[in-house]
């Protein structure tokens, strides 16, 4: 059962399209009707069962997607989706053109993966657990893309290294930046790392794998006692301050997860991590735990909950209430600095309510 007749397969995009995202959908599309990207059935990748229940059979742009919600755990998961084959492929090629709207990264886009994300990470693993002076530390990252993120932390005297499926974008980040970036997965480097890292960062990748217990399982190897997993993912019941408060405006095709909180710390307990911090954005830092699995917290009538009711508030208010909000506060600081209440320094400040 869909939470409404908007999340039925129609094959109509909700964002504002360019030509080059509109070619590339096309295109994949025509891939998966040549059967050239193939599609397969899972197991909840917390209980391991097939008990669920539909959300939504699209996503943002149109693409057929089935996401549904586990009845006995509660994590939400695309299923069916694309195999890994077909995975690598769309992340090659199509994957980028049509999240980000360009063939190749820009300047911009890599200064705002550095100064906006690589700070925030940063600044978040330093003030919330005990590595305090990063200099000289190893950090390591999954899905860095062009590495603006990496760059943050070279800038700060780390030593960097970085892995992705974007040919051209670890391209940019070698050539303009000089960053060690190379292409594949992290079942090709469990070996071939000289050291073991640091600090691992997964920004807005995990959301992405197939095999959550395969991929922690070769965290795991390349991790010693005291390294640090920064993992953060879209936090699925933080849509009331994101995505327009709008659950499909938040789905995309290349996602097979969609974490909370709770559902991103069943799966890493599940698999023997234990959480210095988490909050429900979703970002946390893990190390390696040495006890055995924990229960798993089911968090299918809370999810179920949240979901309906972000559906039934954004029927009720077009515009989200956290624009509203911000709106309003817009207005008031606009009035005080008209009337000279506040010092002229701050006049310039940007109001961020991205919810990050």
């Amino acid at each position: 059962m869909e939470l409404s007749s908007r999340y039925a397969n129609d094959g109509k995009a909700i964002l504002p399209l360019n030509p080059l995202q509109l070619q590339n959908i096309e295109k994949v599309n025509d891939k998966l009707k040549a059967n050239q990207y193939r599609y397969e059935n899972i197991d909840c990748a917390v209980c391991n069962k097939r008990n669920f229940e539909s959300i939504s059979e699209k996503d943002r742009y149109g693409f057929r997607m089935d996401v549904v919600v586990c009845q006995i755990c509660g994590l939400v998961q695309t299923n069916p989706r694309m195999n890994q084959e077909s995975y690598n492929k769309f992340y090659n090629t199509e994957y980028r053109s049509i999240y980000i709207g360009t063939e190749k990264p820009t300047e911009d886009f890599f200064n705002r993966q550095r100064l906006n994300i690589g700070r925030k990470i940063f600044d978040f693993i330093t003030a919330h657990t005990d590595a305090a002076d990063l200099k000289d530390k190893f950090v390591f990252e999954i899905g860095c893309g062009a590495g603006g993120i990496l760059k943050f932390f070279e800038d700060k005297g780390c030593r960097v290294k970085g892995i992705d499926f974007g040919e051209e974008y670890l391209e940019y980040g070698r050539m303009q930046h000089g960053l060690d970036l190379e292409v594949g997965s992290l079942s090709d480097f469990v070996l071939r790392l000289k050291d073991k890292p640091d600090i691992i960062i997964y920004s807005h990748v995990l959301e992405h794998i197939l095999n959550l217990e395969d991929q922690l399982s070769l965290v795991r190897k390349i991790m010693h006692p005291e390294t640090l997993l920064y993992i953060e993912v879209p936090g699925l019941r933080n849509l009331h301050q994101t995505y327009e408060n709008d659950l499909l405006f938040y789905l995309q095709n290349a996602h097979v997860y969609h974490f909370t909180k709770t559902s991103l710390l069943n799966v890493m307990a599940k698999n023997r991590f234990d959480v210095l911090i988490c909050n429900e954005y979703v970002r946390g830092v893990f190390k390696i735990s040495q006890n055995e699995n924990s229960a798993i917290v089911n968090e299918y009538p809370q999810i179920m909950h949240y979901l309906k009711r972000v559906e039934r508030i954004r029927t009720l208010f077009p515009i989200p209430p956290y624009r509203i909000k911000h709106l309003t506060k817009q207005l008031i600081y606009q009035l005080l600095a008209f009337f000279k209440l506040v010092p002229a320094l701050e006049q310039n400040k940007k109001w961020n309510y991205d919810g990050k």
